[in-house]
């Protein structure tokens, strides 16, 4: 079987290499992300929304960021549905976007930006529909990196590092 990015009928022209997505995935961020969004499952599907909208995948993007963030880390848009069946998509827009958060942010308030993003990250007591805090999940985040929530003095711009405007992205806080 081909590697996801030597397949003829998949564009991808990504703007993130495929060995750093695959590093990325296996970072301590990925892995707290990872663990209180879904458990790992690629195929899962958040609650719908009092908007209409849901999370999908590993990650629960929701489903109105799918074409746009999708386009910015795959140089193409994707439906919801395509992305809730392709890990590898999944797995790059994460570190595309998540790792854009991280470097402007730190670890700890990466994860607040993607649980409420950019305009709701600093309300700790906001909360979504399951009642789970801004705070709560900051918390359940540092938790699960074994206390770390800053980034390592030696962190450095990722590879695949660009300019990303952050703010065309939407939240289940929004």
């Amino acid at each position: 079987m081909a590697a996801p990015w030597e397949e003829d009928d998949t564009p991808h022209t990504s703007t993130i290499a495929p060995w750093d997505v695959y590093a990325y995935r296996e970072s301590g961020s990925a892995k707290a992300i990872k663990g209180i969004e879904s458990g790992g499952r690629y195929n899962a599907l958040g609650p719908v929304t009092r908007t209409g909208d849901r999370a999908y995948g590993r990650d629960q993007v929701m489903g109105k960021n799918v074409g746009p963030w999708s386009q910015a880390a795959l140089g193409y848009a994707m439906t919801p549905d395509e992305f809730l069946n392709d890990p590898y998509a999944q797995d790059a827009v994460f570190a595309h976007r998540f790792g854009a958060y991280e470097r402007k942010y730190g670890p700890e308030g990466a994860a607040r930006a993607w649980f409420a993003g950019e305009g709701g990250m600093n309300d700790l007591s906001r909360q979504d529909q399951l009642g789970t805090s801004v705070g709560e999940y900051s918390r359940r985040f540092v938790a699960s990196r074994g206390g770390e929530s800053q980034a390592p003095a030696s962190a450095t711009r990722a590879p695949w590092d660009e300019d990303v405007s952050l703010s065309s992205g939407s939240s289940p806080l929004s």
